[in-house]
Parts: C-alpha cells; structure tokens; sequence
C-alpha cells in the first residue's frame, strides 16, 4: 500500500480514538487491473487498530465518485441526516475535496470536518492536483471529464 493511504488510515484511527465517530468509511475502488481495491486494502490494514465498524465503498475511482457513491449508498442506508462526519484526505487535494462536497454533497460540507493527512507523493502526484482541481471546477459531476482523470490515475 502507498504510505500515503497508509497514513490517511492512521489519521482515520487516531481520530476515531479522539471523537464519537461510529465507524470508518474506507473509499476506493481498483487503481489497476487485477488488484484487490483500495477499501479492501484498507479494511485489511484496520484489521486490530480500531473496534469500529469499518464499511467499504469500493466502487469509485475518483474523489467524485467517493462522493457520489457513498451518497447513494447512504442515501439508501438511512434518511438520517449525517452530522458527524471527518472527511481524511491528502494535503494537496483537501481544497479540490472540499470543492467537490460542496458542489455534490452540500449537507455533509456543511457539518463535516476536512482533515488533510501528511503527504508522502511524488512529485508527479503533487503536479497534477491543480489539472484535478481545474477538472472538478469545470465538471464536479465528471459528466465529460471522469475519463481523463481515470485514465491519469491508471497510468
């Protein structure tokens, strides 16, 4: 696993330590063929870190989709409104990620806490969040751009 989903993980577990939460949502879908999905890579690292509950959404592979999906799977869940909620990403893509609740998911931004985990990217990595960041202004829903960043992410 990258050592920075390693650490978005661990900042997911030392949060729950800290707050009432009453589970963690891994997102994340395959990054390539073959290969187990990120929710599931994550689950697995959980694994005896935290007596939460840990649900997967591992659908997704875009910041877009995290959102659209886990709102539809919440959506059928429970009408409940969710009011305590950290969103834990990485410290570059908080603002696209805080963009992108806001567009999609306007009654999570509002009561949620963005949370940006330490950076371990490469320098490519970090290039490239402002050409996502420029996507998600032009196209939150990804109607005409998801296929662009799906095929950078699969490079």
């Amino acid at each position: 696993m990258h050592p920075a989903f390693i650490e978005r993980l661990d900042q997911a577990v030392r949060l729950a330590r800290q707050s009432s939460y009453q589970e963690i949502l891994i997102t994340g879908g395959p990054t390539r063929t073959r290969v187990v999905t990120e929710a599931k890579m994550g689950r697995q690292y959980l694994l005896g870190r935290t007596k939460l509950p840990v649900r997967l959404e591992d659908k997704s592979r875009t910041t877009a989709e995290n959102i659209i999906f886990t709102q539809a799977e919440e959506i059928g869940r429970n009408n409940k409104e969710l009011s305590n909620v950290a969103v834990i990403t990485s410290r570059p893509s908080i603002l696209r990620t805080r963009y992108l609740y806001k567009k999609l998911w306007p009654e999570v931004y509002k009561s949620a806490t963005f949370v940006g985990a330490k950076q371990h990217n490469s320098l490519v990595d970090f290039l490239t969040e402002p050409f996502y960041y420029l996507y998600a202004l032009l196209d939150p829903k990804e109607q005409y751009t998801g296929y662009l960043k799906r095929l950078f992410r699969n490079m």
